[in-house]
């Protein structure tokens, strides 16, 4: 349930990124070595890297939460 939730903000986040990143390509085109700015391959890279950090930092809360016996929760409401 937290990683479906958590999958709207990232993807949407990832979107306008890529957006953002893509408008914004001729002010950093000077930082990029041996780099085609509009490298598609450059664009899935960093989405795929991205989407994997917020998979990993939803990941493991959920799993902590998934361990909690849930008669103890409400016991302790």
């Amino acid at each position: 349930m937290l990683m479906g939730t958590m999958a709207r903000p990232v993807g949407l986040g990832l979107i306008l990124g890529l957006i953002s990143a893509r408008v914004l390509t001729g002010a950093v085109h000077s930082f990029m070595f041996q780099v085609n700015p509009g490298d598609p391959m450059v664009y899935l890279l960093m989405a795929l890297g991205l989407a994997g950090v917020a998979a990993l930092a939803t990941l493991l809360p959920a799993r902590r939460a998934a361990r909690i016996d849930p008669v103890k929760v409400l016991k302790a409401e």
